[in-house]
């Protein structure tokens, strides 16, 4: 089996190896030619068991090479027949074509894929690059689409914390100074997910990784492919992993169409849609053993009407790659022609929950609608539910068990930027904002389970015309649950402090 990337083939036709560098000459003396890099040349045919199955491998090949950012930052391969060939590679333009009379019984003859080699773990060593961007700062973009800019939020101290992938050690920074890591998180397949905080901007981190836990913790972007549902134990054997906005859905459970939107998944969190009672999307956090669903997130349109959106128009995936990915739904409130809310979800590695922004369509004068994002805990309400809030000092509201829905403190964020709602023996579920001006509230509704939940949200006014909330996780109770002291830094103050950085992890490899 040869392995390019997380696609999975059969054993290559071809994997021709170029070796040593161009000789030119000087009258006759040899010297050193032009350099060009060393090369590998690849030729597959898709010997699949199936139609499907080559049809998937096509699907998954054409958006990886179709996908500019990710094949550019170099695709790792692995054979393990003759793993002297194993290493980072860019890969060039190729061509399908069919060998056989008809798809059902023809195999994929992929032409030869020249491989520009990059660099081998015998010479290299995988690294992130950290990308920080100050939110507070007023040219500073706010935004998936780069339309807000202000300096909300100025007097909090932000946490700009890169999270790395799975289980690495002898983690460096500019190759000599050693680093200080938070507590492990862990994901599915035994992901074990660290963080660097406040590194420099642009630092390049170097570490080992072991070859078992190189693709483990990666962002996957999943098409369902009609298979609806949400495996406790991992994605269903109908899912297939997309590498990228070229994709071609199932037309019988298309996204353009409105039946579907992509799944998203780090193996911390996983959000997958949910046409349920109301339209939205369910968050599963990996408990250890299983995905357990806990709770549902609502888009709500605030305007001439306000309710939450209840009709899927379209979907797709803008970025993918294996560090985070960004998936577009397009919603309507059915009941409001004027209603159409682009709703933007972005997942990286190492985060606990989603991050969703809102951009609603107008009114009918044409000016900005407002927006809100809801989440309700999966559960019925039991016991005493308390939610927080901090403006000048903490805010509390208590639901015994539910919550009277309202605002939490005051009705915008004029101290942090956070609300976590926690409850005993159940996990914290936090909402982190970018808008002071949004308000910070409680809620109780049926809307998204059929019956009474308890919710938190994120609202902003009409007028406003975006709305951003990003949701975080944690299995502590008490006040863990917005000061965490686990080591993790999956605290709600936490999550409040880490959105006012746009902090992101470009993979790479450098030199040993």
């Amino acid at each position: 089996m040869l392995t390019l990337g997380r696609i999975v083939f059969d054993a290559p036709d071809s994997l021709a190896e170029g070796v040593g560098e161009a000789v030119a000459r000087v009258g006759a003396t040899p010297v050193a030619g032009a350099r060009s890099g060393l090369s590998s040349s690849l030729a597959l045919t898709t010997w699949a068991d199936t139609s499907a199955e080559r049809e998937r491998i096509r699907r998954q090949l054409r958006s990886l090479l179709n996908n500019l950012p990710a094949r550019d930052r170099a695709v790792y391969l692995s054979w393990p027949d003759d793993p002297e060939h194993d290493g980072w590679y860019v890969p060039g333009a190729t061509t399908f074509d069919l060998e056989g009379v008809a798809l059902d019984t023809a195999v994929w003859k992929l032409g030869t894929i020249d491989l520009a080699l990059v660099g081998r773990p015998r010479t290299h060593r995988r690294a992130v690059v950290a990308y920080l961007r100050d939110r507070r700062v007023a040219t500073e973009a706010r935004d998936q689409l780069r339309r807000i800019y202000s300096t909300n939020f100025s007097g909090m101290t932000p946490s700009a914390v890169v999270w790395l992938p799975s289980t690495i050690t002898d983690a460096l920074v500019s190759s000599f100074s050693t680093l200080a890591l938070t507590t492990a998180r862990t994901g599915y397949g035994g992901a074990s997910i660290v963080g660097v905080v406040s590194p420099a901007d642009l630092a390049v981190i170097h570490f080992e990784q072991a070859a078992a836990n190189r693709n483990l913790g990666d962002v996957v972007v999943y098409d369902r492919r009609g298979t609806l549902t949400g495996p406790t134990s991992g994605p269903a054997s109908q899912w297939e992993e997309a590498y990228g906005p070229d994709w071609p859905c199932d037309p019988a459970a298309d996204w353009r169409a409105g039946a579907d939107v992509p799944v998203l998944d780090n193996g911390i969190c996983r959000v997958r849609f949910d046409a349920a009672n109301t339209d939205g999307f369910a968050i599963d956090r990996w408990t250890g053993a299983a995905w357990a669903e806990q709770g549902k997130v609502l888009v709500e349109r605030v305007g001439a009407s306000t309710a939450y959106c209840d009709t899927l128009v379209s979907a797709n995936v803008v970025e993918w790659t294996a560090d985070r990915a960004v998936v577009r739904a397009v919603m309507r409130l059915a009941s409001d022609v004027y209603s159409r809310e682009e709703v933007y979800i972005t997942l990286q590695t190492g985060w606990t929950g989603p991050r969703f922004e809102v951009y609603p369509g107008p009114v009918a004068a044409g000016t900005p609608a407002g927006a809100g994002v809801h989440v309700f805990r999966q559960g019925a309400p039991a016991g005493t539910e308390t939610a927080n809030k901090f403006d000048a000092s903490l805010q509390t509201v208590t639901g015994v068990p539910s919550f009277a829905a309202g605002a939490v403190g005051a009705a915008s964020f004029t101290g942090e930027n956070w609300i976590v709602m926690r409850r005993t023996g159940v996990n914290a579920i936090a909402l982190a904002a970018l808008q002071s001006a949004a308000a910070g509230r409680v809620e109780n509704s049926s809307s998204a389970y059929g019956s009474a939940r308890n919710g938190i949200s994120i609202r902003a006014a009409a007028g406003t015309g975006y709305v951003s909330a990003h949701l975080g996780m944690n299995a502590a109770s008490g006040t863990d649950a917005y000061d965490s002291v686990n080591g993790q830094l999956d605290g709600a103050r936490d999550l409040g402090k880490q959105v006012l950085y746009d902090a992101r992890s470009p993979q790479t490899i450098v030199s040993r």
